[in-house]
């Protein structure tokens, strides 16, 4: 019983298996099959989406062009990086001034003017360099395909100075703690993402497996939630709903993507897609759905997913919440730790100079026997690369813009897609803490409520989870990571206006304390409390774009050479995704670049 906007859960992959419009390549294996998971998360470039696109047509305009202007000097070749600099974990070093995470002003004064740019700056390049894999994206779908290909020398192109996407954490005086994407599921030592990617990254050898974790009702921790614990009268309510939860995930659970082979058909997948979260609960629980398990699950899809249990598609949520009854684990940093494994393995394998922060990718484009790829680098000069493939590792929101050959009915698909954002808040504390669990649900004792906006904003932070937890503590300061997400649309331009740190910081601090009480912990202990804020890192599981082909139209590879790599590939955003399509993106790229 695990959730928040921090990570985690689905399908491990075998490469193997069809993805209802996605390349093939042998027999299909489904999700329950490959990996029992729990649930959110993400990887992949954090670039808001406040203002309207540009048009489809603005970047094959580019051929038409200015008039002409005098031939522009080559750029200077790119320059090693120093990993230092941009690894995923950050050492705190002074008090932050403002949000943490994302910086969305480049990519905006860009990416969302385009047209503008070519006009001002005349049309792109001619390649100056010719490779067989460009990534588009440093996150953790674009580490995880680059580390699998590292053999074929791939360049990585990150428009952030850090590489993780959403991934990212902070160490301060020892202790590692997430600012974003924070646990994913156990596995079994066979299954292939602990084979592929948990065992050689040595990941498995640094988790630590999460236990039952409490929830606060009454302004009290209550643990064992499922006995009853929070009504004890109503004890055999909360057995049935963990019964009928058990039931679904040993008999009826619901693989996303779906394939032959798993418990429930194509057919059976899409009707329930079809249905809330809210109507399959009502009608199998009926009376006996008790107001704490509804209001868990609404929470859980507040923060996994960011939206409510009306506006959530059944599928989804019962595909990463059941899950969860199979056990999460946690490393420490919270999945940034796998990204900087990740980044470590990749930049051992390839050229000093291949893996390159703060460089914004501008233009995708089919070319003659591959793509080329125009990035401004972080002098701001243009440049063009000539790849045999090219891997978008990036949220398909900022694909569309910069991608000239999006076929308009998949541009339509990417269009449906919604995004929205939450906020992550640290809070460092000079004393340990006596509570040994790893995430505490602020439930409360309200069922959910009809406005999502009102409801979200009276509840703030969902739950608190204990960034010093997966190195068992420590003896003199701890880690409160506090998630508050934003489960409606509006909320992503209000977290854009720069008033917005002051304001969101002020109601942070306001819940703070009776936070901090819960602890035993008094607001002078806390030495600093530091905001990251993720503007559009989860694609919104909205009910009925399974069963209308959305999330396949939106996947689609273009013209043999361009392939999408992000958790946005499915509804089913966690670090799971990120590593499913970067194996199955490995596979599509060898066959193109060894002929």
């Amino acid at each position: 019983m695990i959730y928040g906007p921090r990570v985690t859960k689905p399908p491990s992959s075998t490469l193997r298996y069809r993805l209802a419009g996605a390349w093939s390549n042998g027999a299909p294996l489904t999700r329950r099959q490959l990996l029992r998971a729990s649930a959110i998360g993400a990887a992949g470039l954090a670039l808001p989406a406040c203002s309207p696109s540009s048009s489809p047509t603005a970047a094959r305009t580019l051929d038409a062009g200015p008039p002409p202007r005098p031939p522009r000097p080559p750029a200077p070749p790119a320059l090693p990086v120093d990993l230092a600099s941009c690894r995923p974990i950050a050492e705190v070093t002074a008090p932050a001034s403002g949000f943490l995470a994302d910086d969305f002003t480049r990519p905006h004064e860009v990416l969302w003017k385009l047209d503008e740019y070519f006009t001002n700056n005349g049309p792109p390049p001619p390649a100056r360099e010719h490779t067989d894999v460009v990534v588009v994206g440093g996150g953790m779908s674009g580490l995880g395909v680059a580390w699998l290909l590292r053999d074929k020398k791939p360049i990585v192109l990150e428009q952030a100075p850090r590489f993780g996407g959403n991934s990212k954490g902070e160490r301060w005086q020892g202790i590692e703690y997430s600012m974003g994407a924070a646990y994913f599921a156990d596995t079994d030592p066979d299954e292939e993402l602990r084979t592929k990617f948990y065992t050689p990254l040595g990941l498995d050898k640094a988790w630590r497996v999460v236990g039952d974790d409490p929830v606060v009702t009454g302004e009290h921790l209550q643990f064992q939630f499922w006995e009853g614990k929070t009504d004890k009268k109503r004890a055999r309510d909360f057995h049935k709903a963990k019964a009928w939860f058990v039931d679904v995930l040993k008999h009826h659970y619901p693989d996303i993507p779906w394939a032959p082979g798993g418990q429930l058909d194509e057919a059976a997948l899409a009707e329930l897609d079809k249905r809330s979260l809210r109507e399959e609960l009502e009608s199998k629980l009926g009376a006996s759905l008790h107001p704490h398990v509804a209001t868990l699950c609404d929470h859980y899809a507040w923060s996994t997913f960011l939206c409510g249990w009306e506006e959530i598609s059944a599928a989804a949520f019962l595909c990463s919440f059941v899950a969860e009854f199979d056990g999460v684990v946690v490393l420490p940093g919270g999945n940034a730790f796998a990204a900087e494994r990740l980044l470590e393995q990749t930049a051992a394998a390839v050229p000093p100079t291949n893996l390159r922060p703060s460089t914004l990718v501008i233009r995708v484009a089919q070319a003659a026997d591959g793509v080329d790829v125009t990035a401004l680098g972080p002098d701001g000069a243009p440049y063009t690369i000539h790849a045999k493939t090219c891997v978008m590792a990036c949220p398909k929101f900022v694909a569309k813009k910069i991608l000239v050959d999006l076929p308009p009915a998949q541009r339509s698909a990417i269009d449906r897609i919604k995004y929205r954002s939450y906020v992550v808040a640290n809070v460092l504390v000079n004393a340990p803490l006596e509570v040994d669990a790893y995430d505490v649900y602020l439930l409360g004792d309200q069922p959910p409520g009809a406005d999502l906006a009102a409801e979200s904003t009276k509840q703030g932070v969902t739950d608190v989870v204990l960034g010093h937890w997966a190195k068992h503590g420590d003896p003199k300061r701890s880690v409160l990571t506090l998630y508050r997400p934003y489960p409606y649309d509006g909320a992503r331009a209000a977290l854009f206006d720069p008033a917005s740190f002051t304001r969101v910081k002020g109601e942070l601090e306001q819940q703070l304390p009776g936070i901090l009480s819960l602890f035993k912990l008094e607001p002078e202990q806390v030495q600093e409390l530091r905001v990251a804020r993720w503007g559009h890192p989860i694609n919104v599981s909205t009910k009925g774009q399974i069963a209308d082909g959305t999330w396949a139209a939106a996947r689609a590879p273009i013209g043999g050479r361009i392939f999408f790599c992000e958790q946005d590939n499915w509804p089913a955003p966690c670090i799971e995704t990120a590593f499913l399509c970067a194996l199955e993106t490995e596979a599509a790229v060898r066959k193109v670049v060894t002929g």
